[in-house]
């Protein structure tokens, strides 16, 4: 008869990045959000721009100026959106730069809540006080 023979997969012991290529992949990350986040919001903002130089001399009526004025405040809007996004792209695409903003931010916090003020009470001069003084 055949002997039925069991095999063990034993699993591959996770092998970790080294650190170099660890930090470019995380750069690489954060470098293709940030591309990604510009081309959202700049490609409008200089279409609009184009288009607002273009149309700039044709008479148009109150609704096509109204409808104009929404589209431009809305790409103004996500053009300079684009500045503060910036951080948030950084935090969520580096664990390394988030360990530390948490640890910083966590140390700060609990910083603040130990820090207590004593508050003196000032009483407000009355008629009464006012007059006594400038007799």
């Amino acid at each position: 008869m055949h002997k039925i023979q069991r095999r063990r997969i034993e699993p591959q012991q996770q092998q970790r990045l080294p650190t170099t290529q660890r930090q470019e992949y995380q750069l690489t990350k954060m470098l293709l959000l940030q591309i990604s986040s510009i081309s959202i919001s700049a490609i409008p903002y200089a279409i609009n721009t184009l288009y607002n130089t273009i149309t700039s001399q044709i008479q148009k009526d109150s609704l096509r100026t109204a409808q104009e004025n929404l589209s431009t405040t809305v790409i103004n809007f996500l053009f300079y959106l684009n500045f503060a996004v910036s951080f948030y792209i950084y935090l969520i695409s580096s664990k390394t730069l988030r360990k530390k903003f948490f640890r910083k931010f966590l140390s700060t916090y609990s910083g603040c809540k130990q820090v207590t003020h004593a508050i003196s009470t000032i009483t407000a001069p009355t008629a009464n006080n006012l007059d006594r003084t400038t007799t």
